[in-house]
Parts: structure tokens; sequence; C-alpha cells
């Protein structure tokens, strides 16, 4: 599988998922300009991946959606529970809620917009980060001892919002989360690269 990220923010997190299903993988970097869903009016967009042509098999995007394939594809990883364990709702829930709740959150946050939070699917965001905050205090990890994808998701998620970027108010929480997924040697490889 040939994985490929853009030079933008959340890169970083394609690179996490690829490091994590094998330490060897490393995702080549095309400009942003072909990133899906620019709107640039090239057809041929459609047909490329995560801001590049996809890994042979398969053409996505999305970096929930990308996480998840890589858990699925490498299951030797272990970085999703079977089809069938119990653990796996609770993976699928905080693997899509970085995109369905913290993205739309921070996106609130920084423009200071005001919703009504009965509308915004997300609830308001307050709301969401100290639903997550719940959640990481349990730790260590969001499925308890284990790691997996979703801790990619959110991890990069939070370490854009709360440590680059600073949209996010720190929480003690947060800050030994992010400690933990700073710690592990494929965040720190995928970090490597982002940087150059």
């Amino acid at each position: 599988m040939q994985a490929y990220k853009c030079k933008y923010p959340y890169a970083p997190r394609l690179g996490r998922a690829a490091r994590a299903s094998d330490p060897g993988r490393r995702p080549r970097s095309v400009g942003s300009r072909h990133r899906v869903g620019l709107g640039t009016g090239r057809p041929d967009l459609g047909q490329r991946g995560p801001c590049g042509p996809g890994g042979g098999d398969a053409t996505l995007a999305e970096a929930a959606a990308i996480c998840a394939y890589v858990a699925e594809r490498y299951p030797e990883a272990k970085l999703a529970p079977p089809v069938g364990d119990i653990r796996r709702a609770k993976y699928l829930y905080w693997l899509f809620f970085s995109p369905g709740c913290i993205e739309p959150a921070i996106v609130q946050l920084a423009t200071k917009i005001e919703m009504n939070p009965v509308a915004a699917g997300w609830g308001e965001a307050q709301r969401v980060f100290d639903v997550l905050d719940a959640a990481v205090s349990k730790g260590p990890w969001i499925l308890g001892d284990t790691f997996s994808a979703a801790d990619i998701v959110i991890g990069s998620g939070l370490n854009f919002a709360v440590r680059m970027f600073k949209m996010v108010p720190p929480r003690p929480s947060f800050d030994a989360y992010l400690d933990r997924c700073a710690a592990r040697p494929a965040f720190q490889r995928a970090e490597k690269i982002a940087a150059g």
C-alpha cells in the first residue's frame, strides 16, 4: 500500500497510521493542490486518495476512514478490535468522534461562531471537550489499556488543537494523553517526517 499525505497540519495523522501498521512504511508527500474536494474542476482529482493517487486496490480520503482502512488491512498491527469484539462499538464511536464532533467544535471555537446546540450535530464545543476529557482521563488509551487507530485520530486532532495551534485550552487529562501519544515510537517517527 502506498500512502500519500499533504503538507498540512493534519498530515501527521496519516503518517502515524502508516507507521503504526508498519514501522518501515513512509507516506509520500504531495502538494496540497492535490487534495480531494478543493473544487479545482479537474475530474482526475476524484480518482485520487488522501492528497494523491490511491494505494493500489483502494483510493480514499479523510483521516478517520484512512485509519480505519489501515487498521483493517493490517490486522497484525492490532490497531482495531476485530469484528465481533465487544470493544469494537466503542472503537468505532471514538474513531469517528474526531471528524464528527471534535473538528466542528474546533472550527466553532476558532471562528467564534455561535451555534444552536440543538441544531449542531456535535452539540456545543464545551460539551465536546468535556466528553473527551472524561474519556481520556480513564486512559491510558481510548479503549483502556489497548492503543488503537481511534487514538491516532483523537490524539492527532487533540495535538493539532491544543498544542500546535492552541485553539483549545489545555486540560491536565489532555496533556497527559498527548504525552502518552508523543511517547510512542510511531508518533515520533511521523513527527520527524512531518517536520521535514
